[in-house]
């Protein structure tokens, strides 16, 4: 777990951050189960900044809580990388890309989940979701299985639920 100090507002990635993009790095290189950055309670936003790579399961953490992409996301540069939101909702700024192989989304409880800039790549996704999810992305995208490792036993999340929203693919 890398919580930070306070239940506001953080960032994530660039070169200054709760985490920086270089410090994801390093991490990484510790093959560690569930990188998990973020906080189970508190509202406030995480922005995630430019990443170029990311450990080979993280997860960012924000339930009651937004976040926002403000950079791109390369998490594919590596293989077999798994990006986790658990955030209570997710949005995405024009024009910054989310390149990941698997996507898992949970929670959901304060809004929708939108990823719409065109130059999304991502191979699998699969949701957990309160509130809606718009999703786009440039590569062959399945709906398919994301392990989640965010509670105990891990569990597989298959296909993509919403309870009171609308999914468009």
């Amino acid at each position: 777990f890398i919580e930070p100090k306070t239940i506001s507002d953080f960032t994530i990635g660039g070169i200054s951050g709760l985490v920086t993009s270089n410090g994801l790095v390093n991490i990484g290189a510790g093959n560690f189960k569930n990188v998990t950055i973020g906080k189970e309670t508190g509202t406030g936003t995480v922005t995630i900044s430019d990443i170029g790579t990311l450990p080979a399961y993280t997860t960012i953490l924000k339930p009651q809580g937004s976040a926002v992409i403000t950079g791109d996301i390369h998490a594919s540069l590596l293989p077999n990388r798994t990006l986790v939101f658990k955030t209570g909702s997710l949005t995405q700024n024009a024009g910054k890309s989310l390149t990941v192989d698997k996507l898992l989304l949970l929670g959901g409880a304060t809004g929708d989940f939108s990823l719409t800039a065109g130059t999304n790549k991502i191979t699998t996704v699969a949701a957990e979701l309160e509130k809606g999810l718009m999703l786009t992305t440039t590569d062959n995208l399945a709906v398919g299985t994301v392990q989640d490792r965010t509670g105990a036993p891990d569990k597989d999340v298959n296909g993509i639920t919403a309870k009171t929203g609308n999914i468009k693919l």
